[in-house]
């Protein structure tokens, strides 16, 4: 299992650009035993990876919808420094909004990986 963390991001969410704050990445792989019977230590064998991501927005402008973000698919760029990010699609799961002290909307947002990518591209 790998954590990652940074500040800085893109999350496109169908027609909606969102600039990250923060974000904290996990990746994992699912491991399968294969161990014989008789044997003294485990074995393994590696199996599916996966992907999840906590990203903190900003709502960018009073527009911006604030519905239907879970279960939308999206589009992430998570980075590291001024040139290297993580890439990858994934389904939003949750998004939570908070309205901070300053009057500016705060947006948590949850995501896993899509099927369609088994893990994200270190560009």
């Amino acid at each position: 299992m790998g954590l990652y963390t940074g500040s800085g991001g893109k999350v496109t969410l169908g027609a909606t650009d969102l600039d990250a704050i923060d974000w904290t990445l996990e990746t994992s792989i699912q491991l399968a035993d294969k161990t014989e019977l008789g044997s003294t230590w485990k074995s393994y064998v590696t199996g599916i990876k996966d992907w999840s991501a906590t990203v903190n927005a900003i709502q960018k402008t009073e527009t911006d919808p604030l519905t239907n973000w879970a279960q939308s698919a999206a589009s992430l760029k998570l980075y590291i420094d001024d040139t290297y990010y993580f890439e990858g699609d994934g389904i939003c799961t949750s998004a939570t909004v908070t309205e901070t002290t300053e009057d500016v909307v705060k947006i948590t947002f949850n995501f896993v990986c899509s099927d369609q990518l088994a893990a994200i591209t270190f560009s």
